[in-house]
């Protein structure tokens, strides 16, 4: 599933759950207002 966070944003999906991971090593993990 590809919501436009390039790879800042990734999901997956384990059995009845959804992960969302959000990273952004280059910048200490900070989260932009993209990734809300």
């Amino acid at each position: 599933m590809d919501f436009g966070g390039g790879d800042e944003i990734r999901f997956e999906r384990l059995d009845r759950a959804r992960i969302v991971t959000l990273t952004r090593p280059q910048a200490l993990n900070a989260v932009t207002h993209r990734m809300v």
